[in-house]
């Protein structure tokens, strides 16, 4: 299940706080991570979670905490936070738990379990939904508690986006993201597909004629293109907001390099209308609960959920919510093409045509034009804290070193529990120029890029002792790691080939020994 907390810096007046959903099975040492970034501290000191005894005998304690040996008292019960799981401990709605931090200034939250939620499978968890005023970072504590009280303006949403996105580094799908949808739900998305599959839009649009949905719980669109003119796959692909654009871009402007790399990177839900033997056992057990029948080739439906770096999987509440949002609204253009036929806009230049909500929360069309050049050469942020790469100037000295340093995804899903959605690992390699040795690699679940490759390459230098003086990188990898670079005053050189690890690369997708 998902857990939302409530988080409160004690004796901050206004309160400061942060309303957080976590995965129940994570465990403590996971959740202190997830408060060291929320609240801006730096995990330079010990902490404590600390949980009253049920039942309760007097003031009965014990404590989830990183105590140093030297420091453990005989008669104080503790547990080890990396291996203590929240669920063990937040047992019911209202449990509640103290975490200090920096037994010197004395940080203390209380840790409040609001609710507990199904888990969305196409969501990452940690999420921050909502918060109060900034974290306080490493500052004395009585300095801040008497400037934050002054402080009165403040950008509630703004903070919460940002404490997200600090999240990002930690996100991952829930454990076990199994989540029903209603049958009325699924009854609803069936008579959409089937309404879709008697207009037959493929007869007159192309799948680059783009019908661009706006869907309100995302607060951005679904794109959506038309499967079936060429007579092999027929329904409908709604690529999913930002990533989902860039996915639809490459498309659209023929510069997918690999189907099979497209496909593990796409962010989108997926109608298709399939043969029966191209359903999973769990698809026909569906259409067959709510007393429904298919018969023919390319008439029964089939629904696919695409979250990049993870293995197809089944609808969501959200996804087929959204699915039902963008059928809905592309039936409606479909109908008025067929009876009053009027061109859609080249999505290739970016303009889309476009159904978008009014002042009136009423669906009307528009035209939505997107700058290609803004969505794919955005700034990336450097990551890494400075503190981290102080301590890595600090330790580590500058060596005549040139390393081929790239990334790659494996093309065969792994699982970590039945239940859960496999997922591709992602692989980090860096190779001696000179000689072509292989000296480091790592392997990592997907998540945000832009994090795991700055960490990882701050990991190659801890694992060779030395900070190279140059990287040859391509140029995927060279934009998510030049910030990194820049600050660790590294040369770089970006190639379209990296011989050495090109080889290593085509040997594990070969799964050939190397």
């Amino acid at each position: 299940m998902i857990y939302q907390f409530k988080m409160t810096i004690k004796d901050s007046k206004p309160p400061v706080w942060r309303r957080i959903l976590v995965d129940s099975q994570s465990t403590f040492a996971e959740l202190h991570d997830i408060i060291q970034l929320a609240f801006d501290w730096e995990n330079e000191h010990l902490h404590s979670f600390e949980f009253r005894e049920e039942p309760v005998y007097g003031s009965n304690f014990y404590y989830i905490e990183n105590t140093l040996e030297e420091f453990q008292l005989p008669f104080k019960k503790t547990l080890s936070p990396a291996e203590e799981i929240l669920e063990d401990h937040f047992i019911e709605v209202k449990d509640k738990s103290n975490y200090s931090y920096d037994f010197g200034e004395d940080w203390e939250l209380e840790i409040r379990l609001e609710s507990v939620l199904n888990p969305d499978p196409d969501a990452l968890y940690p999420q921050c939904i909502k918060a109060r005023r900034d974290g306080p970072g490493e500052v004395h504590k009585i300095w801040w508690l008497k400037d934050q009280a002054e402080e009165t303006e403040f950008d509630h949403k703004a903070i919460a986006r940002e404490v997200d996105e600090a999240l990002e580094p930690l996100k991952r799908p829930a454990s076990n993201s199994g989540q029903e949808i209603p049958n009325e739900e699924w009854l609803r998305l069936f008579k959409l597909a089937d309404d879709f599959n008697k207009l037959k839009p493929w007869k007159r649009l192309y799948d680059d004629q783009i019908i661009a949905v706006y869907i309100p719980e995302l607060d951005d669109y679904a794109f959506c293109s038309i499967l079936g003119r060429n007579g092999e796959e027929f329904g409908l692909v709604a690529y999913i907001g930002q990533v989902g654009l860039k996915n639809l871009y490459t498309l659209l402007n023929d510069q997918i390099d690999s189907i099979d790399e497209f496909a593990r990177s796409q962010s989108a839900i997926q109608l298709s209308l399939s043969d029966r033997e191209e359903l999973e056992p769990e698809d026909y057990e569906i259409i067959k609960s709510l007393g429904l029948s298919y018969r023919g080739k390319k008439q029964w439906p089939l629904f696919r959920t695409y979250v990049p770096g993870y293995y197809p999987w089944t609808l969501s509440k959200e996804s087929s919510y959204i699915l039902s949002i963008a059928l809905e609204e592309v039936i409606k253009v479909i109908k008025r093409i067929n009876t009053m036929p009027f061109e859609l806009p080249d999505s290739t230049n970016g303009e889309f045509f476009a159904r978008t909500l009014n002042n009136s929360e009423e669906y009307n069309d528009a035209v939505l034009k997107i700058d290609w050049g803004e969505l794919l050469n955005y700034e990336v942020p450097l990551v890494v804290k400075d503190l981290d790469i102080k301590g890595v100037q600090k330790q580590f000295q500058k060596a005549n070193i040139s390393l081929e340093f790239d990334s790659f995804q494996l093309n065969e899903p792994v699982q970590n529990k039945p239940e859960e959605r496999p997922f591709y690992p992602r692989m980090f390699v860096a190779a001696d120029s000179s000689n072509g040795m292989v000296i480091f690699h790592d392997m990592l679940e997907p998540g945000p890029f832009t994090e795991q490759i700055q960490y990882t390459f701050l990991k190659l230098v801890e694992n060779i002792n030395a900070i190279p003086n140059n990287v040859v990188l391509q140029q995927e990898a060279y934009r998510h790691l030049s910030p990194l670079l820049e600050q660790l005053n590294i040369q770089s050189n970006v190639k379209e080939t990296l011989p050495n690890i090109d080889e290593l690369k085509q040997g594990m997708l070969n799964n050939l020994p190397f």
